[in-house]
């Protein structure tokens, strides 16, 4: 009797569950990953030149994707960096929710390009987030990229 209820609840998990679980998340994986293909396979000047058209979130999930590209493609941050001050409250939000250490990576890879070229000096919350998000990445490699840019970043942002 046992073995039967736990066959049957089994089943009914498998037969319900399991194809809505693999349903949503192709759903999820299919709405990033369509867009992120088919602007990778255009050619570089083509990308190049449609990236800059596009509204700055798309930008951003499209420059995720290119760094995660092997080897990654790299300079779409400058593009981003780009857009000037008005864009830092936004990277910084991004930064304070962001989970996964590749992203926040990225985006302080922005914020440090920015930091360079634009007028982002004496951005005390960049700084702070900066440093909380250096801080919460878990991989020792990672961290120590970030703690690099962390550094640069604040020299910069100083004057």
């Amino acid at each position: 009797m046992y073995l039967s209820n736990t066959v049957s609840k089994f089943s009914w998990v498998s037969i319900v569950i399991f194809p809505l679980i693999c349903a949503l998340s192709a759903g999820c994986t299919s709405r990033h990953v369509a867009p992120c293909k088919s602007f990778i396979e255009l050619p570089l000047e083509q990308q190049q030149a449609r990236f800059k058209t596009y509204p700055l979130e798309q930008q951003l999930e499209l420059y995720h994707c290119a760094m995660r590209q092997s080897p990654p493609i790299m300079g779409y941050e400058y593009e981003i960096a780009g857009h000037g001050e008005k864009i830092v409250p936004i990277l910084i939000e991004k930064l304070r929710i962001e989970k996964e250490d590749n992203s926040k990576l990225e985006l302080i890879r922005i914020l440090q390009v920015m930091s360079k070229r634009t007028d982002v000096h004496n951005k005390q919350d960049m700084i702070e987030q900066v440093g909380r998000s250096v801080s919460s990445i878990r991989f020792y490699q990672m961290r120590q990229r970030a703690q690099d840019m962390f550094e640069d970043i604040k020299k910069n942002s100083a004057g």
